[in-house]
This record gives structure tokens, C-alpha cells and sequence, in this order.
């Protein structure tokens, strides 16, 4: 579980920095690249089915078939006191996009709902992160 700062590469002065946590010549996706993906798989409807990996790791499962090759995992979120919620539950991924100055753009993962949520968060809790091959 990251917070933004660090997915976004957001150093502790408030600049942007080239170093985010993703390998070398690998990204964390803004919010315009997550839509690209949910558009081309047909839209947020119906979507975290085919995103979430198809073991029962989900709770409910909720017939997750990753036909996308997504894979999500439900490793839920990270509070700002650092304690843990919505494992086995949700999953949450990153965009580097800021929100506004407090929240960052998120796409979220939830077992008991078909459609995936794009919404925004506080920036300081801790989410999981994708790096996006640039």
C-alpha cells in the first residue's frame, strides 16, 4: 500500500519527481489512461468481474473470471493511522492524477459489485498501485 505522494512520485517539498515507485520505463496510470482501459473493455458496467482474478480470494467472489488478464487482488486499503480495512473486500489502485488538493483519482475493485467505481480519495491513505509499461 502506497499513499499518492509516493505513487505519484511527489517529493516531500510538493515537486514532481521522475522517481515513482513503478521499475524503470514503467508508470503508474493517470486517470485518463485508467478510463482508456475500462473504454476499451466496454465501460465501467460490469467490468470488476473480468478485472478480478478468479480464485476466491474475493469475499464474495462474485464469479471473477479476469478475462481481461487484470488479475485484481482484494488487498483493501490503508488508513491514514496506518490501520488496515476492506481486505478480502475491495481493491483499490491508484492514478497519479490529483483530484484536488487533498484527493487523488482511484479506481476501485469491490467483490460484492459487478461495475468498477472510478472515484477519488485522500491522498494520504495508502492504495494499491499497477505500473503501466511505458
Amino acid at each position: 500500500m502506497y499513499n499518492w505522494y509516493a505513487a505519484a512520485g511527489i517529493t516531500a517539498n510538493g515537486e514532481s519527481s521522475t522517481n515513482n515507485i513503478c521499475p524503470y520505463e514503467w508508470h503508474v496510470p493517470s486517470d485518463a489512461e485508467w478510463t482508456q482501459l475500462t473504454t476499451h473493455y466496454g465501460g465501467l458496467t460490469g467490468l470488476a468481474i473480468k478485472m478480478k482474478e478468479s480464485i476466491t480470494l474475493w469475499s464474495p467472489n462474485n464469479d471473477g473470471n479476469s478475462t481481461t488478464g487484470f488479475n485484481a487482488s482484494p488487498g483493501g486499503t490503508r488508513g491514514s493511522d496506518g490501520a488496515f480495512s476492506s481486505r478480502g473486500l475491495a481493491a483499490f489502485f491508484w492514478s497519479s492524477t490529483a483530484f484536488d488538493a487533498n484527493n487523488a483519482h482511484r479506481l476501485q475493485i469491490v467483490g460484492s459489485l459487478a461495475n468498477v467505481i472510478d472515484d477519488n480519495w485522500w491522498k494520504d491513505f495508502g492504495n494499491s498501485v499497477r505500473c503501466l509499461k511505458d
